[in-house]
């Protein structure tokens, strides 16, 4: 599928192995409103695609490097493979993934504008940049893992604001983050070695209380325990 500047209005669903974007003016927007496309194959964006329409990536293949970007809803639904290749700008309404196997390596995900991410705990991204000022909706924030830890910072030195969906504490593991601010003050918990916390506001760390880490302080008494020579009797055969 090969889409260029200009408004097109689906009224049924649109599978397309490859999906291409491009236009001789990259400034105009191409806008596709209805329905649903589904893609199996490579992405390429010369132009920007906006509207209505979700767009679902449903296959395997690469998602190329580009400063433009979808900014209707997309989401991850394969049991295939999708490849981050190179820079990735991210300006959809909502960026959800439901299931496959995303790549990341050696790949920058960029936030520029204000978004929703929808189990992006689930994508072990190599490095994230997002854009300072701005806020990032989330239901869970990024982790990383031990063979690829995730970065996360700020396009400048001010920082950006991430609020969750719900109260309840977050958790992430294997990241490195720098000048990000939690809207609900202590909320989200990050289990790293070297944090920076200089930069990063309303966040709590392994090391800090409270974290629900035991300090060998039981809130309950120790059970009762017996020698080998002091066994109780079964009050059944007493």
């Amino acid at each position: 599928m090969n889409a260029g500047a200009g408004t097109f209005n689906l009224s049924n669903f649109i599978n397309t192995n490859n999906l291409i974007t491009s236009s001789s003016s990259p400034a105009n927007n191409a806008t596709i409103n209805g329905s649903r496309i589904n893609i199996s194959g490579d992405i390429t964006l010369g132009v920007s695609l906006q509207g209505t329409t979700d767009i679902y990536y449903v296959g395997t293949g690469t998602w190329f490097s580009s400063i433009y970007s979808f900014l209707n809803d997309f989401i991850i639904n394969t049991s295939g493979t999708l490849i981050l290749n190179g820079s990735i700008y991210c300006r959809s309404s909502s960026f959800t993934y439901l299931r496959g196997n995303v790549r990341t390596k050696n790949s920058i995900f960029y936030l520029p504008s204000t978004t929703t991410l929808i189990n992006c705990n689930k994508i072990n991204f190599d490095r994230v940049i997002i854009t300072s000022g701005i806020t990032i909706t989330m239901n869970e924030f990024f982790s990383g893992s031990a063979n690829l830890k995730t970065n996360v910072t700020a396009s400048s030195t001010t920082n950006y604001t991430i609020t969750f969906q719900d109260n309840f504490e977050k958790i992430a593991k294997f990241v490195k983050l720098t000048n990000c601010t939690i809207t609900r003050r202590n909320q989200l918990l990050m289990l790293t070695n070297i944090p920076d916390k200089k930069t990063n506001i309303g966040i709590r760390y392994n090391n800090n209380l409270p974290n629900g880490v035991p300090k060998n302080d039981p809130s309950v008494s120790q059970s009762m325990t017996y020698g080998a020579n002091y066994l109780t009797s079964d009050p059944c055969f007493n």
